[in-house]
């Protein structure tokens, strides 16, 4: 479309002024985008023979994030400041310390040919293969490069790197919210069937991404409910696993690990007790006594069961690992990639499912559980796919019967209250969708009721895709919006604020 000397820039000339008197330019611009939107949505039903592939899904879900962002969220400005004022100052003492060792020049600028070499360096004695950027010219210094390498002035850099990663990509949205409604630029399908949020400056998309906030929870925390009303947290219990093994059994036949969650085990921790050589009520007993080699045994299962069924090998699970807090050599990684597949022997089938389809190169591959396409799919992309997109697929769905019943009443099965004949949600105000969880602001009197429509919604999406894994969804009540909200009910039964 023609951009240069257009009314595309132009269009507060004509304010106040009436259509009809507009210039002909200026009438026909928005319509041709109008026009031209159409044509490419004719285009891509040609490619693909007939309708898109789960098209009305993704339209419904579209319509319910948009009426999510429009809501949008707000923030604490005390809490905003107090965090802002904790970065700047950590930021600033590791300025110093990096200025000190030569990392950062005295024009505050970062000497990459240092870093370079220090990292070639560390690799080189961890045993590694030195990352190199996606171009392949450079050894890589990013963030997650540095915090793997075993050196403490490269740990200081990526510390650095973070805080300032903190105070310009995540400080800057909740600034704002502490005047105005955020309103997060949802997208609705990524390639994986998933879901994305960001500034919708592709530039620098990563601000505003309200589904990929940091760990640190005072960033977290600085999300607050609006005057008069709590967040209402509902969440599905691991459920990309409880998806993965729903699909093994699909496509394989059988699933140790669909095995494990129907009989309510903790897969994490039975893992890692058949890892210790230990039976699962032994691990369990240990575990709840507070035995430290237990929990750090069940967080290397942690990593494993989220990492491994994407076909991670032993140097990617090792850096996939550091992100659970897990440090691991290239030995160990190797063990543990050999024993998760030993253990879950559906792995082995399932993988040769995905590369079957996809061989060396790439395919596009139709998901045998929701009918959702993808192409030009590698085999690691697509053993994620399976259960990346089934989890998307009802989080989507459950997402659009939540902000229906809350915008409007209707309830899609006929439940009622019984006395105003409106769903319990009709009033709340879904405003986030991470993933596979779903935030809603709700009025305390009526916040028992809502919180349990809408889990029981999320819950009865799952069902429908995830027919032989339970799928527990539980509502938790906070004023901020907490990492570590827990469900809580008074001596009534009724569901009250969790308070940290």
């Amino acid at each position: 479309l023609e951009k240069k000397d257009t009314w595309r820039l132009r269009y507060a000339e004509l304010d106040g002024v009436p259509i009809h008197k507009w210039p002909a330019a200026a009438v026909s611009y928005p319509l041709a985008d109008a026009e031209w939107t159409l044509k490419v949505f004719d285009a891509q039903e040609v490619l693909c023979d007939g309708p898109i592939p789960t098209e009305n899904d993704q339209m419904k879900a579209a319509f319910a994030l948009q009426l999510m962002s429009i809501w949008g969220v707000r923030s604490n400005p005390l809490r905003v400041a107090a965090v802002r004022e904790r970065l700047i100052a950590e930021r600033t003492d590791l300025a110093n310390k990096l200025k000190e060792s030569g990392i950062i020049k005295p024009d505050g600028v970062k000497n990459t040919i240092l870093l370079r070499q220090l990292v070639q360096e560390a690799f080189t004695k961890m045993g590694l293969p030195v990352p190199m950027t996606d171009s392949g010219l450079n050894i890589s210094t990013d963030k997650d490069t540095l915090a793997l390498a075993d050196d403490p002035l490269l740990k200081l850099v990526s510390k650095h790197t973070h805080a300032d990663k903190m105070l310009g990509t995540y400080l800057p949205p909740l600034v704002a919210a502490t005047t105005q409604p955020f309103n997060p630029n949802y997208k609705v399908l990524v390639s994986s069937g998933r879901t994305a949020s960001g500034s919708g400056d592709e530039e620098n998309d990563s601000v505003g991404n309200i589904q990929n906030i940091p760990t640190d929870p005072e960033i977290r925390a600085c999300w607050e409910a609006r005057e008069g009303y709590l967040f209402c947290s509902t969440d599905y219990e691991s459920a990309e696993l409880r998806s993965l093994a729903q699909v093994c059994l699909n496509v394989v036949g059988y699933s140790i690990l669909a095995d494990e969650l129907k009989a309510g085990l903790d897969p994490h921790l039975s893992f890692a007790s058949k890892r210790l050589g230990l039976e699962y009520t032994e691990a369990l007993r240990r575990k709840e006594a507070g035995d430290k080699s237990i929990k750090e045994a069940r967080q290397r299962a942690k990593a494993a069961n989220f990492g491994i069924p994407g076909g991670l090998g032993a140097e990617t699970f090792i850096a996939y690992s550091r992100g659970y807090g897990v440090k691991l050599d290239l030995e160990e990684a190797r063990e543990i990639i050999s024993d998760w597949k030993a253990h879950y022997a559906e792995s082995k089938p399932y993988f040769r499912y995905t590369s079957d389809q996809t061989g060396r190169g790439t395919a596009t591959l139709v998901h045998p559980i929701t009918g959702f396409t993808r192409g030009d799919t590698s085999f690691t992309s697509g053993s994620n796919f399976w259960f990346q997109s089934l989890t998307a697929s009802y989080t989507k769905a459950a997402t659009y019967e939540v902000v229906k019943e809350s915008w409007i009443g209707a309830s899609t099965d006929g439940e009622f209250d019984g006395v105003k004949k409106v769903s319990p949600l009709f009033g709340a105000r879904p405003n986030l969708m991470i993933h596979d969880q779903i935030i809603s602001e709700m009025r305390p009197k009526r916040a028992h009721e809502a919180g349990y429509r809408q889990a029981l919604l999320m819950r009865r999406e799952a069902d429908r895709l995830v027919p032989d894994i339970p799928n527990p969804v539980e509502p938790a009540l906070s004023k901020n919006w907490e990492k570590d909200v827990a469900t809580v009910l008074d001596n009534t039964g009724r569901l009250v604020e969790w308070i940290p």
